[in-house]
């Protein structure tokens, strides 16, 4: 079926401009000032905003974390997903400690398939890695997933220096694209230890717990263990500004991360965070 959104205005990466849209089984077949079509369906867009269905490559619908489950599900994540424009969702699946991939990516699709309102995909967590997770890659591979996520804190999903050095090493070896979340997870535990003990327990503790700098040797760390397994963008050299050595990653941060409205958080005696 053919559709013709005419008369609105398109935005692309370009800027925007006044253009009819002919569409036909979700592909886009031509933009132009004027398109003729008798064979579409024409849905009038005049005064209205075009735009490409944008693509949430960060999302955890239905995911069982830290004594808690994600407040939606991939229905009604998704159904909210393409109120906002949102037409495509990459969710991360997520295997128990213990288990296989396989018995993750077969999770995920039991919660997702049929409930999903919007196209899907995956990324698949690696939590361990022993020789039947590498072995497992291939198939992974095979099955449509080609991006990984691994974990420097949250003990049910944490994966050690080690591992992640054979991890990468493999991914490396596929091509694969892998996101670590960063966070020096001993010095953190040790932090709130101490705040629990001295009876703050307040919301202005949690950022205090974490503070940047141990953000910042995670990421380092992790530049650095790139760099032994050879991995693409594991290093740099310094530059001629005097910035020291080290490596291009590229930063991600989900929508939670950038709410830049939020009022500051109060802490203990008032002091704002």
């Amino acid at each position: 079926m053919k559709y013709l959104f005419r008369g609105g205005t398109v935005v692309s990466g370009r800027g925007t401009r006044r253009a009819d849209v002919l569409v036909e089984d979700e592909k886009i077949l031509r933009v132009a000032r004027s398109i003729t079509a008798p064979e579409a369906a024409v849905i009038d867009v005049e005064g209205q905003l075009l735009l490409p269905g944008f693509i949430d490559a960060h999302t955890h619908f239905d995911l069982d974390v830290c004594s808690t489950t994600t407040v939606d599900d991939f229905f009604s994540g998704s159904r909210a997903a393409l109120r906002g424009g949102t037409t495509t969702v990459v969710d991360f699946a997520c295997p128990n400690k213990g288990e296989t991939l396989h018995q993750g990516l077969e999770l995920w699709h039991k919660k997702a398939d049929g409930n999903c309102c919007c196209d899907y995909g995956f990324h698949m967590t690696i939590d361990d890695w022993n020789p039947g997770i590498e072995a497992e890659i291939d198939d992974m591979y095979a099955a449509g997933i080609s991006s990984f996520k691994m974990y420097m804190t949250y003990p049910a999903m944490m994966i050690g220096d080690e591992a992640m050095y054979h991890a990468l090493k493999k991914l490396k070896e596929k091509g694969g694209i892998c996101g670590v979340h960063c966070e020096n997870s001993g010095v953190i535990d040790a932090l709130i230890a101490e705040k629990k003990a001295a009876g703050q327990m307040g919301v202005g503790s949690h950022p205090r717990t974490r503070p940047d700098f141990l953000e910042a040797e995670a990421v380092s760390r992790l530049l650095r263990i790139a760099q032994a397994v050879g991995y693409p963008g594991g290093h740099r050299p310094p530059d001629q500004r005097g910035r020291p050595a080290g490596g291009r990653g590229r930063p991600q941060t989900g929508p939670a991360g950038i709410c830049g409205d939020l009022p500051p958080v109060s802490g203990a005696g008032g002091q704002r965070v």
